[in-house]
């Protein structure tokens, strides 16, 4: 679904000179520029570089899915992330929420835009103790300078187990997935976006 049609937003989506992802106009005109889609090559790349970064091993986060509107992913809780009363530990649900939150805004944003957690608003539902959950979220409004996000942690069942609203703050050369790639000796990432020729 496309961010403009699904939220009519369409002034917070202009980011620099020229450079227009949602909707596909050019900055302070409403000339037309070539339609763009998301890079499945740049989203798989993504993921295996994401999928080695030594915190999310060592918290068992797999199956990352990532799309313009949000994130999904899956983490196994162990015996060492329950409290002293045998239940998860509520920083791990602060964990997860803040890491699928900001995962989810990993494909909203030209490539030379990243982003940073300014807060993270998380209600603990219910208790778990170990097993496999389910951690998604869903960009609520993607600003020029914040980007709204809700997560969600999920047993498999669905019942919500905890969730969150993160503000994230929006900025050209913060945080940039390229430069951690490089930092991390993978090579360049592909183009963000490509011409949607269909």
């Amino acid at each position: 679904m496309g961010f403009s049609s699904s939220y009519g937003l369409e002034e917070y989506t202009t980011f620099g000179e020229g450079y227009n992802v949602w909707p596909n106009t050019h900055a302070g005109t409403r000339k037309e520029s070539p339609p763009m889609k998301l890079n499945p090559a740049f989203v798989d790349r993504v993921v295996a570089y994401l999928s080695q970064v030594p915190l999310v091993v060592r918290h068992r986060i797999s199956d990352i899915e990532l799309h313009e509107d949000g994130c999904r992913f899956t983490a196994e809780i162990t015996e060492e992330d329950l409290n002293p009363f045998h239940s998860v530990d509520g920083g791990i649900y602060a964990f997860l929420l803040d890491n699928v939150t900001g995962f989810a805004t990993f494909c909203r944003y030209p490539a030379d835009y990243g982003t940073s957690t300014l807060d993270l608003q998380a209600t603990y539902a219910r208790p778990f103790k170990t097993g496999k959950v389910v951690c998604e979220a869903h960009i609520i409004k993607a600003g020029r300078s914040v980007c709204m996000v809700r997560g969600d942690v999920e047993d498999e069942d669905g019942t919500v187990l905890a969730y969150a609203t993160s503000n994230l703050f929006v900025g050209r050369g913060l945080q940039l997935m390229d430069d951690a790639v490089k930092a991390a000796g993978f090579p360049a990432l592909p183009d963000k976006f490509i011409d949607d020729e269909c």
